[in-house]
């Protein structure tokens, strides 16, 4: 039961809903069925699962231990992983495997707030040739992270599964690192005024972006539009125009009330 065959090839279910508001929606996803425009969500389940559960742990806890809380939050969410090796649903969407990423940003964000002479160190570790690397080697893994059965063997795809979040998660940490200490940078993202600003409206670009495709498609497909580059480009702007009056009118608002 629920509000079937809604515009744009849109199905939701009355059960979807309670997930949907309670913020756990990634667990509702592994083992149920969901229209991919909300489906989507599920990740900000899991930062607010994060947002709510963190500062309530970290509040019993002397921030000398913070270090070695996250810490073992990524080898277990490792392990956890490497259980459920075949099982897709679980690696992509459960908490206990995804927040691995979210401890990894946590844990270089303290040593950036809270450990003396971080940010120097950052700073002489980037040479040109050590940001080259970097660029090279987050390249290089994402290659084989796109076509993994071309060069992991059979038997080790369970442990390749299980690391392979951690150390893309460390690349990625790695180019904000990169981007905010370097000297050498091959660019600065910072630098185009454009680029900042779709990191501002970064929220919305993911939330809404399943849900502006599908707008587009719907609506190519009945005006005889079938180019999928020409459909492509039309989503990323519809996009980029929703995320902006949702950032404009609904985000900032929020943010403003400062709850």
């Amino acid at each position: 039961i629920g509000f079937e065959n809604l515009p744009f090839g849109i199905n939701l279910k009355i059960a979807d809903i309670p997930w949907f508001l309670s913020f756990t929606s990634n667990f509702y996803i592994i083992y149920g069925t969901v229209s991919a425009a909300i489906a989507i969500l599920w990740a900000v389940s899991v930062e607010v699962q994060f947002y709510i559960l963190w500062p309530i742990i970290v509040s019993f806890i002397n921030k000398k231990y913070v270090p070695t809380l996250l810490v073992t939050i990524i080898i277990l969410a490792t392990i956890f992983r490497f259980i459920h090796s075949e099982e897709p649903n679980q690696i992509l969407y459960s908490t206990f495997s995804v927040i691995s990423g979210i401890a990894i940003g946590a844990l270089f964000g303290f040593f950036a707030f809270f450990r003396k002479n971080f940010t120097e160190k950052m700073s002489e570790f980037f040479t040109r040739k050590n940001v080259i690397l970097l660029y090279a080697l987050f390249l290089v893994v994402l290659y084989v992270k796109m076509f993994p059965y071309y060069f992991i063997p059979h038997s080790l795809m369970g442990l390749y599964t299980a690391i392979l979040p951690v150390f893309f998660s460390l690349l990625f940490i790695f180019i904000i690192l990169e981007q905010n200490y370097s000297n050498y940078s091959l660019f600065k993202a910072s630098t185009n005024s454009k680029v900042t600003y779709l990191g501002k409206i970064s929220y919305g670009l993911y939330a809404y972006h399943m849900l502006c495709i599908a707008v587009i498609f719907s609506i190519s497909k009945s005006i005889g539009i079938n180019s999928g580059l020409v459909i492509s480009l039309i989503s990323f702007a519809f996009t980029i125009l929703i995320s902006h009056i949702s950032h404009k009118y609904i985000e900032l608002k929020i943010l403003r009330l400062k709850i």
